[in-house]
């Protein structure tokens, strides 16, 4: 998942998970709504997502670095 902050900044963040389940578990989570609606104004988001049939981080660091 790549986040951009702010117009003059950019941050990012990968994060793996084990299957659509729990990712969409996550996104799910109040903690996590309560995070997200809390920053909803401070910048932009945008996300992907894609599928692996196996945990390699330097592949997976590669692909989201496009």
């Amino acid at each position: 998942m790549a986040v951009g902050a702010a117009p003059a900044r950019r941050c990012g963040a990968v994060a793996v998970w084990r299957d659509e389940a729990a990712l969409q578990a996550f996104v799910a989570w109040p903690p996590h709504i309560a995070i997200m609606r809390a920053y909803r104004g401070r910048g932009t988001l945008t996300s992907t997502t894609w599928g692996s049939p196996a945990f390699a981080p330097k592949e997976i660091w590669i692909r989201a670095r496009g």
